[in-house]
């Protein structure tokens, strides 16, 4: 059960319940992070105060990064408001939530540069 006393996922908050009864999933069913929410307990070194904006912050994170590589359609995002969302990196182009959620997106960002050097 995560700090809001809902049972669901403990990191990624907007993924429980009902909540995702209608979403369209990149591979067809909901992410489950059972195994990779084992291995941070186990591997963190910070556990913030429930409720802190640390907790919030780090949940936040959690959830956009699932949304944005397990859901298609930008319209079941919930922890962005879409009309205002853009992205870019390193000073590339400016991507709007419609550019950002293609699949090419992923090569977008993983693309080697100068600055951003993935291994």
């Amino acid at each position: 059960m995560d700090s809001s006393g809902v049972e669901g996922d403990k990191y990624r908050y907007l993924l429980q319940g009902d909540t995702e009864k209608d979403t369209k999933w990149r591979f067809g069913v909901r992410p489950n992070y059972d195994a990779v929410n084992k291995l941070f307990q186990e591997g963190r070194t910070k556990i913030w105060p429930p409720g802190s904006l640390e907790e919030r912050v780090q949940n936040l994170i959690k959830t956009w990064e699932m949304e944005n590589f397990h859901k298609m359609r930008i319209e079941d995002f919930k922890s962005i408001v879409p009309e205002k969302f853009t992205f870019s990196l390193n000073g590339r182009k400016v991507l709007n939530t419609q550019e950002w959620i293609q699949p090419t997106t992923a090569k977008f960002v993983a693309r080697r540069t100068d600055v951003l050097q993935p291994s």
